[in-house]
């Protein structure tokens, strides 16, 4: 309201260079995830009765991912100044030390394969925690957070139907598939398979990782059980980030990393982890 009123438009009625204004004049001062949040709220209010085209508008779309850039850029700068560490990934050989850790947890049996399954999957497909876990420990699901409708398991694959993401606020998400690996001891299929057969859902809409006792699985279990297992410098970013390296070492073509990971940039490129004095190309 105040925005509107200062800069003189309805804010009943905003169209698309209105939209995109407000939006450009928090991106100094908020960051992009909160933008997209106002954005969702100001979507839903506009819905009741009132076009909402120009928050669904190319441009738009165009200039948060031109801010997210922007911001990111300026993170890992200002990282870079203060002596910041980028966070490794994590390779297969690391995927059998946490394997162990997750072995000689305390948690129940159902608990231990799911957070396996969640690892793999999130290694495997490439996933951005928001889209399997919950980024916060509230008791509400995650508007991202994967439910068990989103999830089909075959014999030999694992369909994953994404909700929106975040290359794509305001529409519908991407595909991921899950294919059995020879093998079994870090194939994301199999441990899929054996924590469904520990665990039962209330109904299709529930999140598919969650422990026993009801709460969904978060970000911070995967961060914790990661730094249990590898130390420090990993987090549940590390598993993306360790996917990638992973496709790019097996000599996957750029197009296919891009699609893997849901890219719609060159962004991928600043997840591929090469050696110190290893070749760049």
């Amino acid at each position: 309201m105040k925005f509107a009123a200062a800069v003189g438009f309805n804010p009943r009625h905003p169209n698309n260079e209105d939209i995109v204004r407000f939006a450009t004049s928090l991106s100094e001062s908020v960051s992009a995830a909160t933008l997209k949040v106002y954005l969702a709220a100001i979507r839903f209010h506009l819905s009741q009765g009132t076009s909402v085209e120009g928050l669904r508008s190319q441009r738009l779309v165009a200039v948060l991912k031109g801010i997210e850039r922007k911001q990111f850029d300026t993170r890992r700068s200002e990282a870079g100044s203060q002596g910041g560490r980028q966070r490794l990934p994590v390779a297969p050989s690391d995927l059998l030390t946490i394997k162990a850790q997750v072995g000689t947890s305390a948690h129940s049996a159902s608990d231990k394969a799911m957070m396996w399954a969640a690892l793999l999957t999130a290694f495997y497909g490439l996933l951005r925690v928001g889209e399997y876990a919950s980024t916060s420990t509230g008791e509400a699901r995650n508007l991202h957070t994967l439910t068990v409708a989103q999830v089909q398991i075959a014999e030999t694959e694992v369909v994953i139907n994404l909700g929106p993401t975040k290359t794509s606020q305001f529409g519908g998400g991407g595909t991921v598939l899950l294919h059995a690996s020879a093998n079994k001891e870090l194939c994301p299929v199999e441990a899929v398979k054996v924590y469904r057969s520990r665990r039962r859902w209330s109904n299709a809409e529930a999140p598919f990782f969650v422990h026993d006792n009801g709460k969904q699985l978060t970000q911070k279990d995967i961060n914790l059980q990661l730094k249990r297992a590898l130390g420090p410098e990993v987090s549940s970013h590390s598993l993306r980030k360790g996917g990638a390296t992973e496709l790019a070492a097996r000599r996957a073509p750029e197009w296919q990393l891009q699609a893997a990971g849901r890219w719609r940039s060159s962004a991928y490129k600043r997840y591929i982890h090469t050696p110190a004095g290893f070749p760049s190309h």
